[in-house]
C-alpha cells in the first residue's frame, strides 16, 4: 500500500508539472501514443511505422484522423474519403488556389478551406487539376 501512495504521488508530480494540452473532440491524451497515427488512407493502404512512444492527443477507440493533421472521425465513415493520387494526401483543409508549374507564387485567393487531396511536401501540381510533380519537372512543361 505504501508503494501504491508513492506511485501516485510520482504520478500527481508528473501531471502538475506539466499542463497537459486539450484535446478535440473524439482525442484522448496519452502519454505513450504512436508516432504514425492512423489516418482514413492507411485503412485502404497501411504504411509502417516505428515504435516510438510520443506524448500529445490520439484519437479514442474507434477513431481514425480524417487526413493527415485532420479531426478524429469514426472509422466506418472513412469509406467517403476519397482516395489520393500519387504524391498526394488527403486533408480537410486546402486552399483553393494551390501552386502550380504556371504559378509557383501563392497569389490572392479566398481564406476558406476546402476538403481535398494536396500535394506532398516538396510537390506541386504541374497544372491546376494536374498530378503533383516536383518542382524540378516544371521545366518539361510548356504554357503558351
Amino acid at each position: 500500500m505504501f508503494g501504491t501512495i508513492i506511485v501516485t504521488f510520482f504520478l500527481l508530480g508528473v501531471t502538475l508539472g506539466k499542463e497537459l494540452p486539450i484535446c478535440s473532440e473524439n482525442e484522448e491524451y496519452q502519454n505513450c501514443g504512436t508516432e504514425c497515427p492512423q489516418t482514413c488512407l492507411e485503412i485502404f493502404e497501411p504504411r509502417e511505422c516505428s515504435d516510438v512512444c510520443v506524448q500529445g492527443c490520439f484519437c479514442k477507440d474507434g477513431y481514425v484522423r480524417a487526413g493527415e493533421s485532420g479531426s478524429c472521425v469514426p472509422r466506418e465513415s472513412c469509406k467517403n474519403v476519397p482516395k489520393c493520387g500519387l504524391n498526394e494526401v488527403y486533408t480537410e483543409c486546402a486552399t483553393l488556389c494551390p501552386l502550380t508549374c504556371q504559378n509557383k507564387e501563392p497569389r490572392m485567393c479566398p481564406d476558406v478551406c476546402v476538403e481535398g487531396c494536396v500535394c506532398k511536401d516538396g510537390f506541386i501540381r504541374s497544372v491546376f487539376g494536374g498530378p503533383c510533380v516536383l518542382e524540378d519537372v516544371c521545366s518539361t512543361y510548356s504554357f503558351d
